[in-house]
């Protein structure tokens, strides 16, 4: 054994580059006010807050050619950085000593532009400062700048600043900002941002940074309160078909239910297949975590083609549970597998016992909840296996209590899943229809396991586990950099020092906590035994619990989510309820009211670019407000002739579009390009007369206000008239952009493009033909996707050529950017230190693969002295890249539908949330 670790870390120090002995460079600091500059110069008088999502990418850089060197950075805060203040401070450059003077090139952020401008200067003799102390200040202050990011590498950025001025003064978290992404439709229409405000799973529990002593038995807090709401009524008398494998899950553990094999293997390859780089542009993080490697190499289920056809022939259905979702870090998770059980058990051993030869394991034998069990543990947990099967169900899970918990529901010690009313009433909205018909996944959250995440024990575990994994961090940030000869007079972390960590062993290449585990795999939540807290952590999960108490008026209660695999799309439908007080549904939940979107209402064509429609609620409060408002400039500006929708699309316009390129800002749309905007906003009408009415007194009280400067056309179009709304000739607002409207027998639309409203005039006309036909003839009307919903959002098969127009595709295009350059500060780093592939460097010492979001690679540019994207180059030279995101060019279209629905006797208001992705 001795020999086998002497030979693991001889293998893994071969991936270190050999550390060289260099003659002690020179170290200078020169002051940026003494620089020379060669042409322009740096506008200092302006002051520039980064708070871009660039930002990180955007720090201020120097290049001297044959010295490593670095801008010295004002302080940080909420803010970012001031710019402004580079003037105050100086370089730091460090080489070999000059045989003459020194040249180089200041790359500063240039206003609005997203990348770095160059000033090409010169460096006076009498400038520089030789062996001055402020060297390591400023080095330092370049690192504590990136520490403050998120940015790949921040535990690095940390331990570097740390080893130079000796501080582990912590950095205000500064550079992104809220800006609206396209991420963030996604999530709305998928029920993400709904799951995410309901489990708050992100959430950290605050304590005081002093350890106190543990004093507070952990039974004496009380876990959240919020009752449950009671689906007992809703299933009473229902015959509902379940899955198979439900009575051996626990009640209080999410599960995934695949009705076989074929389900779970087409899941498993779109998550990382076709779907991945969708899932992790919407994520937005330019890294691939290697998650499902992971824990397939972990539990022995490689999904080979062998196994596939094994697990084909022998796998029924296939259930996967687990205690937590913190998959990336490290969670306890079990998969079952209902079949034939003899063969399912052997492949299984076999697996396992060629993983353990090849770590030099022996299988051992348990005795878990009074079953035999075989299992094979490496150190580190890189393999962590443990087999079992009973009542036709082979259990394959990374943890034994996982394991035991599984066991101990099979047996009946343990309440199940199949025991609970709300998975009964999810099963009866999302009918078990049979193997392969419509479903292909079925996942459940339950009460039980929402207030078991929201538990004393968890929330704090939680906590502790968080503040150990930066521990831990730090210590392979420091081990790693010892192995390149660096921190050599910096001590490493000896221990973890959080309730219950212990000491750190280096011995297999990475920091192990007995008790945390590594960053690799984190010990997962459910093997955390907890008795005692100290008051800090008491007093810290009472606030949180306060808090999170507060956005629950009534019930607290579960998650079911199902989806589908075809060849032409991915489909999912989730159901939640209630969702919480202050949702960012709130809005559209307010406007919806109990109204949803009849057939026929919004004008769907499956040819517009984007179409939003939402139904609207008389009732409501917003519409009141605004009804209320409008009155207030006289009774006929109410809005009583208002129907019960709002409808606003986008058509495909080529002529139109061409003009955007040469537009580069939202602001020069609103200036320049706003006649012939193809975008049409339409509200039903549910009372014509009032509508005359209305719009008589709008035409009156704009002529009161500009009298004389705009004139009512009357044009026609198929038929049917309708109004442009045109500035007077030689009138002061002779800019302003016509406006068109239309009457529908049903509908008003407005647009500021006429061929818009000539072919809504033509599907209008089109329909009222389709009406007057005999009854009985089959319509080919296209029906809407959002039909019974409150909101829904439909993107037609062209919405690829709209975003690559120029202006549209520069916001997707500063996101991509922005994501790739993040990565190019820590590949840097391993460039300076001797690393021939940095990304294969940092994939070995981290565990995570670094990717260019623009589908590029990373290479070096001997240049600049830089790391760059093939894609989108680097911020002082920076290339266009792709027009759109390349998870995005697989997509045909999506249609999304939400309903905010009434469930239980209280009326408890959930969400049920449709999305459709095209392919």
């Amino acid at each position: 054994m001795i020999h086998l670790t002497a030979l693991a870390l001889a293998l893994a120090s071969s991936f270190l580059p050999v550390p060289q002995e260099p003659a002690e460079p020179l170290r200078l600091t020169v002051p940026v006010a003494q620089l020379v500059f060669e042409g322009e110069a740096p506008d200092w008088r302006r002051s520039a807050w980064m708070r871009t999502r660039v930002a990180p990418a955007l720090l201020p850089q120097v290049l001297v050619p044959g010295w490593e060197g670095t801008v010295e950075l004002p302080s940080v805060d909420a803010r970012g950085l001031s710019f402004g203040k580079i003037l105050d401070g100086s370089l730091a450059l460090s080489g070999p000593r000059p045989e003459g003077e020194l040249r180089g090139e200041l790359f500063l952020p240039s206003a609005g532009s997203g990348y770095l401008q160059r000033f090409p200067f010169t460096v006076p003799a009498s400038a520089v400062l030789e062996s001055d102390p402020r060297w390591r200040e400023v080095e330092a202050s370049y690192y504590r700048a990136l520490s403050g990011t998120a940015i790949p590498g921040t535990p690095w950025f940390r331990r570097r600043a740390a080893a130079l001025v000796d501080s582990t003064e912590p950095v205000e978290p500064w550079g992104v900002n809220g800006s609206y992404s396209v991420g963030d439709t996604f999530a709305m229409f998928s029920g993400g941002r709904a799951l995410a405000e309901n489990l708050a799973l992100d959430d950290v529990i605050q304590t005081d940074d002093e350890q106190d002593q543990l004093t507070v038995d952990i039974a004496e807090l009380a876990g959240v309160t919020a009752p449950e709401l009671d689906f007992g009524p809703l299933v009473k008398g229902l015959e509902v078909k379940l899955d198979a494998l439900s009575s051996s899950i626990p009640h209080d553990q999410h599960a995934v239910f695949f009705p076989s094999f074929a389900s779970l293997m087409r899941v498993s390859d779109q998550l990382s297949g076709d779907a991945a780089p969708l899932v992790q542009f919407l994520d937005g993080r330019s890294q691939n975590m290697r998650v499902r490697e992971r824990y397939e190499r972990q539990m022995c289920l490689e999904l080979s083609v062998l196994a596939r056809t094994f697990g084909a022939q022998f796998v029924e259905s296939v259930a996967l549970t687990g205690s937590d979702t913190y998959l990336r870090t490290g969670s306890d998770v079990a998969l079952l597998f209902q079949g034939n059980v003899p063969a399912i058990r052997a492949m299984m051993q076999g697996k396992i016992e060629t993983s353990a030869k090849e770590w030099g394991l022996e299988v051992t034998e348990l005795d878990i909840a009074g079953k035999r069990v075989q299992s094979a543990v490496s150190e580190g947990r890189e393999l962590s296996v443990y087999l079992g099967a009973v009542d036709g169900v082979v259990i394959v899970s990374n943890s034994s209590v996982q394991m035991r918990r599984v066991l101990e529901t099979m047996a009946g010690k343990v309440e199940s899943l199949d025991s609970s009313d709300e998975y009964h009433w999810f099963r009866e909205r999302y009918p078990l229809v049979g193997k392969d018909e419509a479903e292909d996944a079925f996942a459940v959250v339950s009460d039980a396991t929402i207030r078991r995440w929201a538990s004393p024990h968890w929330r704090i575990a939680t906590s502790r586990r968080t503040k150990a994994a930066a521990i831990l961090a730090d210590a392979d940030a420091w081990h790693f950099g010892h192995g390149l000869g660096m921190f050599a007079a910096d001590e490493g972390r000896a221990r973890t020092d959080v309730p219950g960590g212990g000491a750190i062993s280096y011995e297999s290449g990475a920091a192990v906590d007995a008790t945390y585990g590594s960053l690799s795999f984190l010990t997962p939540i459910a093997e955390l035994e907890i008795d005692r807290v100290s008051e800090s952590e008491s007093q810290g999960y009472e606030r949180w619990r306060q808090d999170y108490e507060r956005a629950w008026t009534a019930n607290f209660d579960p998650i079911a989510i199902q989806f589908d695999v075809t060849e032409a799309a991915l489909e999912m439908d989730l159901t939640l309820v209630p969702l919480i007080v202050g949702t960012d549904y709130r809005d559209l939940v307010d406007l919806t009211g109990t109204t949803t979107l009849r057939a026929g209402v919004g004008d769907f064509h499956p040819e517009a670019l984007v179409h939003w429609v939402a139904a609207i609620d008389k009732d409501s409060q917003l519409y009141r407000s605004i009804n209320a408002l409008t009155a207030v400039y006289g009774a006929k500006l109410g809005l009583n002739w208002m129907g019960d929708y709002l409808s606003i699309y986008m058509d495909r316009d080529d002529e139109y579009f061409a003009q955007l390129d040469g537009a580069d800002t939202f602001e020069e749309i609103t200036d320049e390009k706003l006649p012939g905007l193809p975008v049409g906003v339409e509200v039903g009408v549910s009372n014509s007369f009032a509508l005359a009415g209305f719009l008589t007194a709008l035409r009156a009280m704009v002529e009161d206000a500009v009298p004389g400067m705009m004139e009512y056309e009357a044009r026609e179009h198929g038929g049917r008239k309708y109004v442009a709304i045109v500035s007077a000739q030689g009138a002061v607002l002779s800019e302003t952009p016509t406006i068109f409207y239309v009457v529908h027998p049903d509908a008003l639309l407005f647009s500021f493009s006429e061929k818009l409203i000539h072919r809504s005039i033509d599907r209008s006309v089109a329909r009222q033909a389709k009406k007057a036909e005999p009854a009985g003839e089959a319509s080919d009307e296209p029906v809407a996707p959002w039909v019974g919903a409150s909101t829904g959002l439909h993107v037609g098969s062209g919405f690829q050529d709209l975003l690559a127009a120029n202006l549209f595709r520069l916001a997707a295009r500063d996101q991509m950017r922005a994501r790739s350059w993040a990565n190019l500060a820590i590949l840097n780093e391993w460039k300076a230190a001797g690393a021939e592939d940095p990304v294969q460097y940092h994939q070995d010492r981290w565990g995570v693969g670094l990717v260019c979001a623009g589908g590029g690679e990373y290479v070096w540019n001997e240049a600049f002295q830089t790391m760059e994207s093939t894609a989108f180059g680097h911020p002082a030279e920076p290339k266009d890249g792709p027009n759109l995101p390349p998870a995005l060019t697989a997509l045909e279209g999506l249609g999304g539908a939400l309903t905010f629905d009434r469930i239980g006797e209280d009326g408890a208001r959930g969400l049920r949330a449709h999305l459709r992705l095209i392919r």
